[in-house]
């Protein structure tokens, strides 16, 4: 028989799953860009984890004790702020300007020169000029990871690692979205 005096464990493991749906649902913003990115990216790797996380929260008629702390992806999208979620928003939606400087310039390196070039040349054209090379210029080196070591079949956890390098590049420039797209 049931004792709710001396039983509690079973209450804890709900209010704990409850949690875990919460946190679910406030990751699931970020899990849908990441899902919409592999789609535009066209990456062929494993991103089941992302894609179990996004089911389990849209399913609302999933049931509690299906929600576990296996839900990897979550770990990797508790800290996913508004501008991280911006940040990969716009990365999606260049994905015209990302193939281009994929074809077009083959490193980092070799943007340097580039733009030691075109600021060269621009000086005498005024600021705007000018700016537009250092927009460039900051955007790249900031998505550069994305940019120049993104494979086809990357996975989520590849995927992840590369937004590492972004969010880091984030901190220190928080316009480094607007600069992807000042062009």
């Amino acid at each position: 028989m049931f004792n709710p005096a001396s039983d509690t464990t079973w209450i804890k493991q709900r209010v704990h799953q409850v949690q875990q749906y919460h946190e679910l649902d406030q990751c699931c913003h970020g899990a849908e860009l990441i899902k919409e990115a592999k789609d535009v990216f066209q990456l062929t790797g494993d991103f089941t984890v992302l894609e179990v996380m996004i089911r389990a929260v849209k399913d609302k008629t999933c049931l509690l004790h299906s929600i576990t702390n296996d839900v990897k992806a979550k770990r990797h999208l508790v800290g996913m702020t508004s501008d991280k979620v911006e940040s990969l928003r716009i990365l999606t939606k260049c994905r015209a300007l990302i193939d281009w400087l994929k074809l077009n310039i083959k490193d980092v390196k070799e943007l340097n020169v580039l733009a030691e070039l075109a600021m060269s040349s621009a000086a005498g054209q005024g600021d705007l000029e000018v700016e537009r090379v250092l927009c460039l210029l900051a955007a790249v080196n900031g998505y550069a990871p994305f940019i120049y070591n993104l494979p086809e079949d990357a996975d989520f956890k590849h995927f992840m690692k590369l937004c590492d390098h972004i969010w880091r590049a984030l901190a220190s420039d928080k316009n480094l979205p607007k600069k992807l797209v000042c062009h």
